[in-house]
């Protein structure tokens, strides 16, 4: 049975006592510290009520055996970590007493007093005990406050982290939507330059062309009052072809997309000198023809942009460009110049530099600039090559020699005319179809038709245009020169740079003019070719 004691206060305070003298004792202090207790008779059954709620416990010592001790110390190890529990012990004798020496022992956080107890002693003890308690307690909360914000904090970091990861993946995917979009732009615009150019070479150009012809054949005809106006007219549509030639170079040359990486490097070099006085020295070892012509236009540019750079910021009249395989996968673009240099800066500024390492980050590639005043600069590009096989290149047969020595049994050149412009093959027909010694057998609109109409007509010459759909005028003419070498093939083009006429020649071709030429010129071409003498001036 228990005793408990009806004390005012909320302190819960366990008590085991078994004589009157330590329990009038116990009241008092606790009355005087607003405390109430629960009093037992047995260590058992005060056992079975401690739990982390108890404030503290009084034992009196005349009740403690060693089975106590036992039971006591096993109740306290199943407390809470944070529970110290605070245990006053009144034995005879005092700490000197032998069962004190075995609380001590066994027991934590204990108070040894000696009995009979002094009322001021015990208030002493339980002041320092509830003080204690209360620390445990105060300490308790502060952990599960910390434990909490701990937890918060994790909760927090992993929301954190998850919310960066998110917009990480979100920036990486707007930044490969920018690469892409960045990419399809670089390439939107190379694509419209080369529309343009095209624009002009295939329509702009060729309406002048076929109105310069149309404008000759009038003028051989006897009418003395117009032949001045037509002159002039004619002087006007040639300027106007050279303008908008000029003009399609500018935007793009047709030749980087037709003819070999090493062929519109020249054509660039040549251009380079012609327009800008700079002479450039081209270092080429390789013909690299696995690049497509989506980077053979790149390269174009970014070469140009080089060389640009070079006249504009360099100060000198000469440079140097190496074309080389950096490693097996990797090709290298490399521009020097012996120029005043200029210092580094970590960010080189002017758009062509920019708009060249912007287009190297989409493939992978890179810009390295090397420079010091007074010691020239160097500028070189990186980048990997187009993911195709290699191929083989093809052996062109060479041209004969002209003028081949037979002669024409008929009498008149058999003439096969292909272009893919009516105009222009409509002007082209009317001037030479007044010549007495031309007969113009037929047309044809690419290349494809073009070695058709050569298997069935049997032509002598054919004027064959460059660019072309379905087939160019340089394949066509392999093809024509490979199966019927006696027909004599004369290129004719909008452009007259020596690279494309070298690429007819290779192709087997005898001769090759502009557009613009004279008809005059065109004519004595086409006799020359076939061994045929000039007819006298003034032929009617």
């Amino acid at each position: 049975m228990s005793q408990k004691a009806s004390i005012q206060g909320q302190r819960p305070i366990l008590a085991c006592v078994d004589n009157t003298d330590d329990l009038q004792a116990l009241q008092g202090v606790l009355t005087s510290q607003s405390a109430n207790a629960a009093i037992y008779r047995d260590i058992s059954e005060l056992c079975i009520h401690i739990s982390d709620r108890t404030d503290a416990v009084f034992i009196s010592g005349d009740m403690v055996t060693t089975e106590s001790y036992e039971l006591l110390a096993q109740t306290l190890d199943r407390q809470p970590d944070w529970s110290d529990l605070p245990i006053i012990f009144s034995v005879p004798g005092g700490p000197g007493f032998p069962k004190a020496g075995d609380a001590t022992r066994d027991l934590g956080n204990l108070f040894l007093l000696q009995h009979p107890l002094e009322p001021a002693a015990l208030k002493n003890a339980l002041h320092l005990a509830l003080r204690g308690r209360d620390r445990q307690r105060w300490i308790r909360d502060l952990s599960k406050e910390c434990e909490h914000a701990t937890r918060s904090l994790k909760e927090a970091r992993k929301q954190l982290d998850r919310k960066i990861r998110e917009r990480t993946d979100e920036l990486v995917e707007e930044a490969s939507q920018l690469r892409r979009l960045t990419g399809a732009l670089i390439i939107s615009e190379q694509k419209e330059r080369r529309r343009m150019g095209q624009v002009l070479n295939d329509s702009v150009q060729q309406l002048l062309a076929g109105a310069k012809y149309r404008l000759t054949s009038l003028n051989q005809k006897e009418n003395p009052a117009g032949r001045a106006t037509v002159q002039e007219i004619e002087t006007i549509l040639g300027e106007a072809m050279e303008a908008s030639r000029s003009l399609t170079s500018e935007l793009t040359p047709p030749i980087i997309y037709e003819s070999s990486l090493r062929t519109g490097m020249e054509w660039l070099i040549s251009y380079m000198s012609a327009q800008h006085g700079l002479s450039v020295r081209l270092h080429m070892k390789e013909e690299f023809n696995e690049v497509d012509e989506n980077m053979r236009g790149f390269l174009f540019d970014a070469t140009r942009e080089l060389l640009v750079n070079v006249m504009r910021h360099g100060k000198t009249g000469a440079a140097e460009l190496s074309i080389q395989r950096a490693d097996e996968n990797m090709l290298e673009i490399q521009v020097t110049d012996q120029g005043p240099g200029f210092p580094l800066v970590p960010e080189p500024k002017g758009l062509g530099l920019f708009r060249i390492r912007q287009r190297l980050d989409l493939v992978s590639g890179r810009l390295e600039i090397k420079s010091a005043p007074k010691k020239g600069s160097q500028v070189r590009i990186c980048l990997p090559l187009a993911p195709k096989f290699p191929t083989t290149p093809e052996t062109w047969s060479p041209a004969e020699a002209i003028p081949r020595s037979e002669r024409l049994l008929s009498g008149m050149i058999r003439l096969l005319i292909v272009d893919d412009h009516a105009v222009m093959r409509q002007g082209l027909s009317t001037s030479l179809g007044q010549e007495p010694d031309i007969a113009i057998i037929g047309e044809a609109v690419d290349g494809k038709a073009a070695i058709e109409k050569a298997r069935g007509l049997h032509p002598d010459v054919i004027l064959m245009d460059l660019g072309m759909p379905r087939m160019s005028g340089i394949e066509a003419t392999k093809v024509i020169h490979n199966e019927m070498p006696r027909v004599r093939v004369i290129g004719l083009s909008m452009f007259e740079e020596k690279e494309q006429a070298n690429a007819m020649f290779e192709a087997g071709a005898v001769a090759y003019l502009s557009k613009g030429c004279s008809v005059d010129a065109l004519t004595s071409t086409i006799r020359r070719c076939v061994g045929k003498p000039e007819l006298p001036a003034g032929h009617i």
